[in-house]
């Protein structure tokens, strides 16, 4: 299970932009950004990599037997009535 920020720039079949996305004018000069297409927060490909990446992630914090009780704990914060707005 590869979690590097790297695993982010794979090129990916459903992102038919990623190309004219992937390149960037700086000061006159093409710059390569493999993470630009993460730029476009609706787009398909950025969306379904942070599912992937969040399902993973809660994979992993679900799996920590102090889960069950932060979780508990948050959750009563946030629906505090006396909390301050």
């Amino acid at each position: 299970m590869n979690t590097s920020p790297r695993s982010a720039a794979r090129p990916s079949t459903d992102r038919a932009t990623s190309t004219a996305l992937s390149q960037e004018q700086t000061a006159g000069a093409a710059i390569n950004d493999p993470f630009l297409w993460l730029e476009e927060i609706e787009g398909q490909g950025a969306l379904a990599w942070a599912r992937a990446e969040n399902e993973k992630t809660l994979g992993v914090l679900q799996s920590d037997p102090r889960y069950r009780c932060f979780y508990e704990q948050a959750l009563s914060i946030l629906q505090a009535k006396d909390r301050i707005a």
